[in-house]
């Protein structure tokens, strides 16, 4: 279950990627921890916005492009966690529901999936009002991070 959470959390952060930093590509891997993540997505999409020099639409639209993806990760912590305990309450019971447990992860993926979409339309929104330089950074990020995962995971 950890691992659908954390690939959930991965979902939602590559929207973020794709637009600010490529960081979140390991944010959702098994070997982080679950707050390492977001905290260091967001940390490096502020060094990266430093050097966007963004107007005052374009900083709105950081602005709530962060706060979106804030409270996505904030909220899928918490649905692992209610999540979790609801999964171990019932495994401890003798007599767990899994067709039951397997219908509720469905339906939180699906929701899950709504949010990082809304999550991702919020980055590609400021994305669509960047200038040719600044869309130039945020791809050369996005090159060097990926080489980053790619020698950091052997691919």
């Amino acid at each position: 279950m950890k691992q659908w959470i954390k690939r959930t959390l991965l979902a939602t952060g590559m929207a973020t990627a794709l637009v600010v930093s490529g960081s979140v590509i390991a944010q959702g891997m098994p070997h982080h921890g679950p707050q390492a993540g977001s905290g260091r997505m967001l940390e490096r999409a502020e060094a990266l916005k430093k050097d966007l020099n963004l107007s005052a639409s374009q900083q709105a639209l950081w602005d709530i492009a962060v706060e979106k993806t804030k409270t996505a990760m904030q909220g899928g912590r918490q649905l692992h966690k209610q999540t979790a305990e609801n999964i171990k309450a019932q495994l401890a019971s003798g007599n767990a529901d899994l067709r039951a447990l397997a219908a509720q992860m469905d339906t939180q993926r699906d929701a899950a999936r709504e949010k990082q979409k809304d999550v991702r339309d919020a980055w590609l929104n400021l994305y669509d009002k960047l200038d040719t330089p600044q869309r130039a950074k945020v791809n050369a990020m996005l090159a060097q991070m990926m080489e980053r995962r790619h020698k950091m995971h052997g691919r």
